[in-house]
């Protein structure tokens, strides 16, 4: 992410800072990023939870392994930057056409907009959803 212009691109969606899984960190960010991902290959229902949370819980990890095991890699729960399933959800949302929108555009759009929102709502807050990692847990999440 661009954090001297406070700027979020699509090349950033995917870029981790750190591992996201349940015995890592997780930096709230990545977090998010994660989760609008999952939502929008329809892995993880964000309507349970108004949009991404930051939190990794069990709901994250049962999406992260079953896209996993759908996409034939090792089912660990488990995401690290430049690894094989960040880069097969790239691959997924960069390339599946949205059927619900008009314009079919890819489902990356969809998990902008849940980002975006997320980290408007942070921002509002007086959050800072950049920093602050959480580690574990299932805050937010049922």
């Amino acid at each position: 992410m661009n954090l001297n212009e406070n700027v979020i691109t699509e090349e950033d969606l995917l870029k981790l800072s750190a591992p996201v899984g349940r015995t890592q960190k997780n930096n709230p960010m990545d977090v998010a990023k994660v989760e609008a991902v999952m939502g929008a290959t329809g892995h993880l229902d964000l309507s349970l939870t108004d949009g991404p949370t930051g939190y990794f819980g069990q709901r994250l990890e049962n999406a992260v392994k079953e896209f996993q095991k759908e996409e034939n890699l090792e089912v660990d729960g488990m995401l690290n930057p430049e690894g094989e399933t960040i880069s097969a959800a790239d691959t997924v949302v960069e390339n599946t056409k949205d059927e619900t929108n008009e314009n079919e555009k890819p489902i990356k759009e969809n998990a902008m907009i849940s980002l975006f929102r997320w980290l408007s709502e942070k921002i509002n807050s007086g959050e800072n959803p950049i920093d602050g990692p959480y580690i574990g847990g299932t805050r937010g999440q049922k």
